[in-house]
């Protein structure tokens, strides 16, 4: 099996494990909490789209309201039932289209001061009676709670609810049902239950069209409202009214569609309780009503309360702590998504699983067609972008897509696969580069492996600093050594030259039997002190075999000298060959200088020499001598030489140049004697010191 057969099959292998581990985790419903904070962005991005239907109005018992009656009508709190009588004679004097009533009215009313027992009951049922219209609600609870439930409504049952057999799947039970009173039971229209589940996380996204009661089975108050109409039918657990058809059921639930912000100034418009009380008294009055019948004149009006103290706000995921959502505008967008026929559907499991299986396998696709990291990357963050662009249509389409899933195993299969790429290319890469390290420098090999395209022939023009070394003497130590040794030997200086060189940023182009050229400048970008790095190693190369000759000379019985040549200026830099096997190598004026400036030492004595341009170049770091304007071999223009002493703050370079310099003038002036002197005194510091005795011996001559 190949490597790219290894690398295919554990990209196979880690699609396969990632998609079982997402799915592991959505039908264990261990994302469902995550998931569902996805779905809330996409239903709050989804609302910025959608409008009301401009069918609905809220009256609200609102915190005004309960403290105007109390402070300007001395009613407190629980208000009459009468109270609530006038605000629905209110929407019948207005031409509301029905009411739907958010209290429950379980108990009859508190005889208070200035009533008869029963008489603000019997207000109330007779406004129901009046108007026609109203739809009151009921409640259903799994255990006893503080009221006397009917001994027997068997009757009621069988006047409000339907058979439980044909209610869907999973739809939520009671046991006990809490009734109003019956005076309201007799004059509604119709009742319907208002309980609404929260999602396990305390979050109200879903609505139940059905609850059931034993063999018995209520709807939910908006849904009978509005199937009031549209006949109500139910098929083998599915739910139909005639707009807007089938209500796509999630675990007996359906989804629920927002329009905007909870509560006054949010999606639908809201008015307190208290001026539509008092709009009816003016009505009565002959008076202009504090809020205009216009304002409920076709309108389904909720009647319920968004008061703090009344306890009816609720987590949606619309609420913010600005604004927070009253359960009576649940009810009313439960209305309004049936009456416009928003009634969204999760995306069904297979294709959840489906588009798991897509996104475990494109991350480790990508990693087995995309060679490229950087290419590779883009992709998966493009293929991110998009698919959460698509959820968010999808949003838009009615279709509540799973969001976290299919993301996370996308995420999980592109970090695997560029694990495997770079367990595998990475292997790959390093074959190939130690490979190549032993033909061209490292800079060479890691600027191949990153790019190559470049593994052909052509060149750059760049500036370089090229440095050429050369032992002195080769052929006579060469001769003298078996060839075993002499390999072994060369070896040892290669290794320390080479190091020094990579060590100081350049690169190593060639070895030329006992030679080295290197340069800088190429294959990465040229920088500032690239003559500074090339002079510095160049100083290390004549330190480090100053220090090798010790040993040599007690193992092989031989001491070393070598020259170096130091050019800047411009170069063709590239691969140079023939199709069949090229080099990575410089070409031009400034190598052919550098080469010749190398054999210059023999003549000088010395162990440094570089062309002025890179005496300027490297800066004033060092300590120079002037030599002379050599005329180079098959150059028919001089080239000012210079001599490399040491670093800056070198004493004894420094003294040397000094010295050296103050021999020059002398010699200049004709001042013999003080050049002797000066030339003595250079001998007795530096014994072998050739610039001395070349330009001592020029100077006696002439």
């Amino acid at each position: 099996m190949t490597g790219e057969d290894r690398k295919t099959f554990w990209c196979i292998a880690g699609a396969i494990a990632v998609f079982a581990f997402f799915c592991a985790l959505r039908i264990g419903g261990v994302l469902e909490k995550t998931e569902l904070i996805a779905i809330d962005a996409g239903l709050r991005f989804d609302s910025r789209s959608l409008k009301p239907s401009g069918r609905i109005a809220i009256v609200s018992v609102d915190d005004n309201s309960i403290n105007y009656l109390r402070y300007n009508r001395n009613i407190q709190w629980k208000w009459p039932r009468d109270i609530y009588a006038l605000i629905i004679n209110y929407m019948e004097r207005c031409g509301a289209e029905a009411v739907a009533v958010d209290f429950l009215f379980s108990d009859p009313d508190i005889t208070l001061a200035g009533y008869s027992e029963g008489e603000t009951d019997e207000a109330l049922a007779k406004s129901y009676k009046s108007f026609g219209k109203v739809y009151q609600t009921m409640r259903l609870h799994t255990d006893a709670i503080a009221f006397q439930p009917l001994m027997d409504d068997s009757a009621l049952r069988e006047r409000f609810a339907l058979k439980a057999d044909g209610a869907p799947r999973g739809a939520p039970e009671g046991k006990i049902i809490e009734w109003p009173i019956l005076p309201l039971l007799h004059t509604a229209r119709a009742i319907g239950v208002t309980n609404i589940e929260a999602d396990r996380d305390g979050v109200i996204r879903r609505f139940a069209p059905l609850h059931k009661s034993g063999e018995s089975a209520f709807q939910f108050l908006p849904l009978r409202l509005v199937s009031d109409a549209d006949q109500l039918s139910l098929d083998n657990g599915r739910v139909w009214i005639n707009h807007p058809g089938q209500l796509p059921l999630d675990s007996g639930r359906v989804w629920i569609k927002w329009y905007g912000l909870g509560g006054p100034g949010g999606a639908y418009p809201y008015y307190p309780a208290a001026e539509v009380f008092l709009s009816e008294l003016q009505a009565r009055d002959a008076k202009t009503p504090l809020v205009s019948c216009e304002r409920f004149a076709g309108k389904i009006v909720f009647l319920g309360s968004n008061a703090g103290a009344l306890f009816d706000l609720k987590q949606t995921p619309m609420a913010t702590s600005a604004h927070p959502y009253p359960g009576v505008e649940i009810l009313a967008t439960v209305a309004d998504n049936l009456l416009q026929g928003h009634t969204p559907r999760r995306m069904p499991p297979a294709v959840a699983l489906a588009m798991i299986f897509a996104m475990s396998s494109a991350g480790f696709a990508g990693a087995v067609f995309i060679k490229n990291a950087r290419t590779f990357l883009l992709a998966a963050v493009a293929l991110h972008v998009s698919y959460a662009g698509a959820a968010l249509m999808l949003f838009r389409r009615g279709l509540i897509p799973d969001i976290v899933g299919p993301e996370f195993a996308l995420a999980a299969s592109v970090i695997g696969g560029l694990v495997i790429n770079y367990i595998f290319e990475g292997r790959e890469q390093l074959k190939t580069k130690r490979a190549l390290n032993q033909y061209v420098s490292p800079a060479v090999a890691e600027r191949v492996i990153r790019q190559p395209e470049l593994l052909r022939l052509g060149g750059d023009r760049r500036t370089l600093t090229v440095l050429f070394s050369d032992i002195r003497d080769f052929t006579t130590l060469s001769e003298s050594l078996e060839p075993e040794s002499l390999v072994q030997f060369l070896n040892e200086y290669f290794n320390r030259m080479t190091g020094i060189i990579i060590g100081e940023g350049g690169t190593l182009d060639k070895y030329v039997g006992d030679a080295i050229m290197a340069f800088t400048g190429a294959p990465d970008a040229p920088r500032p002190d690239d003559a500074a790095r090339i002079c510095r190693a160049a100083l290390r190369m004549v330190a480090a075999i100053d220090e090798m000759n010790a040993t040599w000379a007690a193992k092989w019985g031989r001491r070393l000298r070598t020259g170096v040549g130091i050019s800047t200026g411009s170069a063709v830099v590239g691969n140079m060959g023939s199709d069949m096997r090229f080099d990575y190598t410089a070409m031009g004026d400034t190598v052919n200088i550098a080469s010749r400036l190398e054999g210059i030492n023999k003549e000088w004595g010395t162990r440094i020499i570089a062309s002025n341009a890179t005496k300027t170049a490297a800066g004033e770091g060092f300590v120079w001598r002037p030599l002379d304007e050599i005329m180079l071999k098959g150059k028919t223009r001089g080239v000012l030489a210079w001599d490399l002493l040491g670093l800056a703050g070198d004493e004894r370079a420094e003294w040397l140049a000094a010295s050296f310099a103050r021999l020059r003038e002398a010699l200049a002036t004709r001042k013999f004697e003080e050049a002797d002197r000066i030339a003595d005194m250079i001998f007795e510091r530096a014994p072998d010191d050739g610039p001395t005795r070349k330009l001592m011996k020029r100077g006696k001559v002439s």
